[in-house]
């Protein structure tokens, strides 16, 4: 007969469930790799530049600037760029022998009239101008029959040179400061973004281009000009990735009599985004300029030309698909607004030391550092004096 322990049937041990390995989030990876390449959209001055933005990296990367400054007394005006560009005014396309048809990508305007119209149509004897068709890196009161000046790129200097074979844009942003005295500080303030080339020229009436109040008209953001540093960020195209030359344009400025400038054949097929800013109603006394000052930054992918003695860099794919789009996504998913900004000049101490409560606020800010000096030693009262 068994004895009770022989009786005894071993316990059956439980299965443990097995766990599932956890999944990695892909969607943290993902944007763990988009985060470099969106600040360099969403801060052009201070990111850190990589390369593979689109896709590739073939070339040196490098960071410019370019600074101009309105010391009109226009009470409105415009700044507008096509970052995607590096002209240099030069002629379209190296044409032999030279043409009357110029290149450009950055258009300054000012006026005193919101309403006038940049003209757009040469006629030398009734001093009448094509849009863009001469050169400055001023502002320049505006006339009746004047136009737009064209001024050259920030990166057009390091691009029509002879090392560079050509460049693409990888970020861009303008900043607008105004550095006259701050109880003058008044007027409109328009944000312009990805405003098509067609708007620039064609406006209301024939061979007059667009005037500060239409631009206000389609802008993506307004508000009340002030003492802030204002900021507009470009945001990169699908067409952002090629490579172009300082003579790529997409707008054909001319210089000939009785002609009009015109959107380029390249300019039609790619349809580049403009962007920029616009103001109007400043307040400036006689005698006194309207004191601002524009920044232009851009980042830049450039290639070296063949015979310049750099040795050539083999294209290496970094990521297989542009990095662009899905950059500029994560920024509009985390902020609508991350394209513009409005960055505080002054404190806002100084901002209330211009308002009626300052005396008010004065004498608390006083009593209040008084009553704090009673506890220190006897020799602090001096500090008062």
């Amino acid at each position: 007969m068994p004895t009770k322990r022989q009786q005894r049937q071993p316990r059956k041990q439980k299965r443990q469930p097995r766990r599932r390995p956890r999944r990695r989030n892909r969607n943290n990876r993902t944007n763990n790799a988009l985060v470099p390449y969106a600040a360099m959209i969403a801060d052009p001055c201070n990111c850190t530049l990589l390369p593979g933005l689109h896709g590739t990296s073939e070339g040196l990367l490098a960071r410019v600037k370019k600074t101009l400054f309105n010391a009109t007394d226009d009470t409105c005006g415009y700044v507008l760029w096509i970052p995607d560009y590096s002209c240099n005014f030069g002629d379209y396309n190296e044409r032999v022998p030279p043409t009357s048809v110029k290149c450009g990508n950055l258009f300054i305007w000012s006026s005193k009239q919101p309403d006038h119209q940049p003209y757009n149509f040469k006629v030398d004897l009734e001093s009448k101008m094509a849009y863009g068709g001469q050169l400055s890196d001023n502002f320049v009161p505006a006339t009746e029959f004047s136009s737009a000046y064209t001024s050259t790129d920030p990166a057009a200097v390091l691009v029509s040179g002879d090392i560079v074979q050509d460049s693409r844009t990888l970020s861009a942003c303008i900043k607008m400061k105004y550095t006259g005295q701050l109880y003058n500080a008044s007027g409109e303030i328009a944000f312009i973004q990805d405003l098509p080339l067609a708007s620039i020229l064609y406006g209301a009436t024939d061979n007059e281009a667009a005037s500060v109040n239409q631009l206000f008209q389609q802008a993506t953001q307004t508000g009340r000009f002030g003492s802030d540093t204002a900021e507009v960020i470009s945001r990169p195209d699908e067409t952002s990735h090629v490579f172009r030359t300082d003579r790529s344009t997409p707008i054909e400025i001319t210089d000939a009599e009785n002609a009009s400038t015109r959107i380029s054949a390249e300019g039609k097929s790619q349809g580049p985004n403009v962007f920029g800013f616009a103001w109007r109603g400043l307040a400036i006394p006689d005698g006194q300029a309207a004191n601002l000052t524009f920044e232009f930054i851009k980042n830049i992918e450039w290639r070296p030309e063949p015979i310049s003695g750099l040795t050539h860099a083999t294209p290496r794919v970094i990521n297989t698909i542009p990095k662009t789009q899905s950059a500029v996504k994560y920024l509009d998913d985390h902020s609508s607004s991350w394209s513009t900004k409005l960055m505080s000049g002054i404190g806002e101490v100084s901002k209330l030391a211009l308002s009626g409560a300052w005396s008010a606020t004065k004498s608390i800010v006083k009593a209040g550092f008084e009553q704090g000096l009673k506890t220190l030693p006897y020799t602090a009262p001096l500090l008062l004096m």
